[in-house]
């Protein structure tokens, strides 16, 4: 993250501005993952890559090669072999392909440790990440230093049935959001799509 910032200077209202205004800078190597160093894969090594949000220049040799090693890997079983296969296909890509690390070293490093203030907050989703909406809760919100949140989609119990994330859905930007929070109660706000207040 420290990184980051000293490359590029973060803005300060992220959460207001679409993908182009914090994205752009974090794509200079032309392909950006969040970074959370803090997993680790069933042999206990640790994991750089995250794959909840990923974006990347057209035909990127980064891309290419995780495409490649993943088509390998897929050829040789019908199943994984461990939940996070493709983070340790990136580890093997960082330690064997020189242009892949290169490349993946001149990325910004901008950490997204789970259920820590930034883009994994809600993680792992249970009662007590998503559940009071409090002083430090609304000022991280109001703050907009946090461009996106990774969220999941559920059929049963949605995430838009806790007050947090009501509280983050009202929150947003005129035109975006749902007006302002409304935090009594616990039935789902609804959510539209494209063209609607949830768009993205």
């Amino acid at each position: 993250a420290e990184q980051a910032q000293t490359r590029h200077e973060r803005p300060r209202k992220a959460q207001n501005f679409g993908l182009n205004d914090w994205l752009g800078p974090c794509v200079d190597s032309g392909f950006f993952s969040f970074h959370n160093g803090q997993m680790r894969n069933r042999s206990g090594e640790a994991l750089r890559f995250t794959s909840w949000f990923l974006a990347a220049k057209t035909n990127h040799l980064m891309v290419r090669r995780m495409l490649k090693a993943a088509r390998t890997y897929w050829a040789r079983r019908s199943q994984a072999d461990e939940y996070w296969w493709l983070f340790t296909l990136v580890n093997r890509l960082h330690e064997d392909d020189a242009a892949f690390r290169a490349l993946y070293d001149a990325m910004p490093k901008w950490e997204a440790p789970r259920s820590a203030p930034g883009p994994r907050y809600f993680a792992p989703f249970t009662a007590d990440r998503l559940t009071g909406v409090t002083d430090d809760y609304r000022a991280m919100i109001a703050s907009g230093s946090v461009p996106v949140f990774k969220l999941r989609h559920r059929r049963v119990n949605p995430l838009e049935g806790y007050d947090r994330i009501r509280h983050l859905f009202a929150s947003l930007p005129a035109g975006i959001g749902h007006g302002p929070p409304q935090e009594t109660g616990n039935a789902p706000l609804p959510v539209r799509g494209p063209s609607g207040p949830l768009a993205g």
